[in-house]
């Protein structure tokens, strides 16, 4: 074999530790993308601005980057793709990882820690807690497990949904608001809560 185009993440470890293998890495055409079903206010805090700022606040984008994926992907600002003519940064606010201004947001919203199990409730004493939806596929469930991870030690319960991938016709939508590149059974097309979805030039926004 004298090159391939593409390792897989579950196998760039394997493919680091051979002496003869020169490794090349160049940015591709591809994003994945965390969408936050904010249409849901009987159920979710997402229509609250301060609560969607606070969870980007509190991930760690780069740490999934160089945890999760081998330091394989870069952090883009915008939905669009890096190194294209619409990616611009002009005029588009920054969420540097910000654990103690992620509190302070979600304070603000009305989401107080519990003394007995240390988790979000309002004032009501409801729960902050949600799925996150993403395909089975191995490293969609690693950056999945790592996110609810660093949510988990902001105060909110999220729970990691998995579903297998299938390919999606661009005239199907699930909603007005999200298009994701697989397929939901019905009983969770209206139901999710967040989904994780990679967009590329053979699996483009529909």
């Amino acid at each position: 074999v004298e090159g391939v185009s593409r390792i897989p993440q579950e196998l760039l470890p394997e493919a680091y530790a051979l002496p003869a293998l020169s490794l090349y890495s160049a940015p591709i055409a591809e994003m994945s993308i965390l969408y936050l079903h904010h249409s849901m206010t009987e159920t979710l805090p997402f229509s609250d601005v301060r609560v969607r700022q606070a969870l980007l606040y509190g991930l760690d984008r780069q740490g999934i980057v160089d945890r999760v994926l081998s330091g394989q992907a870069l952090v883009p600002g915008t939905p669009f793709l890096p190194g294209t003519w619409a990616y611009s940064l002009s005029g588009v606010p920054t969420y540097e990882t910000d654990p103690a201004r992620a509190g302070a947001l979600l304070a603000e919203a009305g989401w107080q820690r519990d003394a007995a199990d240390g988790m979000l409730h309002d004032a009501s004493g409801r729960l902050m807690a949600f799925e996150l939806t993403a395909s089975n596929e191995q490293s969609d469930v690693a950056v999945a497990t790592d996110i609810a991870d660093q949510w988990v030690r902001l105060g909110v319960s999220v729970t990691v949904q998995t579903v297998r991938p299938r390919p999606h016709p661009s005239t199907v939508r699930f909603s007005s608001l999200i298009s994701v590149g697989f397929q939901l059974p019905p009983s969770v097309t209206q139901k999710f809560s967040l989904a994780i979805h990679s967009m590329s030039a053979s699996n483009p926004w529909p």
